[in-house]
């Protein structure tokens, strides 16, 4: 009931359609109910979903304004692909390309793009970061669904999945997105 007044403000001065909210929210809802039945996303990021279907409405201030929980998408991608660049480019500082050796090149793309190469002390530091992923030869293992090993390696460095929810890409999607909308209305 709160927003209500400036919903009513932005429907009196053509910025708020309640047709297109209600598009925006069944979108937002048809999209965490596929990622969920995909098993793509945790709960909390189809909750997540759908609050910003809920609560944020569209406006016809600017395209990218129009429909909330596809341009958060699209902002939490382009935020996760730029993350994905950061996490290649320390890989390679940390050496990983030496560690790397003799594995394809798109096996190398692949787990620079979306592993990290930690040492025992950062991996103990921030257990809750990062799940071990390797072989008992300490080549990466890329997989999805990990399960830690019993035993971390004798090596000082090892390969280990970043975990990283994809709840915390939306919130900074969301962000990138009000501050799109602000700046250009």
């Amino acid at each position: 009931m709160a927003a209500a007044p400036p919903l009513l403000y932005l429907h009196a001065k053509g910025y708020y359609v309640l047709e297109l909210h209600l598009l925006s929210l069944l979108l937002a809802l048809l999209v965490a109910l596929l990622t969920q039945l995909a098993r793509l996303a945790g709960e909390a990021d189809a909750i997540a979903l759908v609050f910003i279907g809920l609560f944020e409405p569209p406006t016809r201030a600017t395209l990218p304004c129009l429909m909330p929980p596809a341009a958060v998408v699209v902002a939490a991608g382009a935020l996760a692909l730029l993350y994905t660049l950061w996490n290649a480019a320390e890989n390679i500082k940390r050496g990983a390309l030496e560690a790397l050796r003799g594995q394809s090149p798109l096996v190398k793309i692949a787990v620079l793009l979306t592993m990290r190469y930690v040492t025992r002390e950062e991996y103990l530091a921030k257990q809750h970061m990062y799940t071990p992923s390797f072989s008992e030869r300490g080549e990466p293992l890329l997989r999805i669904a990990v399960e830690p090993p019993e035993n971390l390696p004798a090596a000082e460095r090892f390969w280990a999945n970043v975990l990283l929810p994809y709840v915390a890409l939306l919130a900074a999607g969301l962000l990138v997105y009000n501050l799109l909308c602000f700046l250009t209305s």
